[in-house]
């Protein structure tokens, strides 16, 4: 696996993707969890 590099101001970046997956079903916790997170950090 070779990664790439671009600088950006004196530092060096790795250029990193994420592949494309399937979305999935959550469950009752997971639910939750993204209630939590939309209410309380993503303001």
């Amino acid at each position: 696996m070779e990664i790439t590099y671009t600088k950006q101001g004196g530092y060096l970046l790795p250029n990193l993707t994420l592949k494309e997956t399937k979305k999935r079903n959550i469950n009752k916790y997971g639910r939750m969890r993204l209630a939590y997170l939309k209410e309380y950090i993503f303001i």
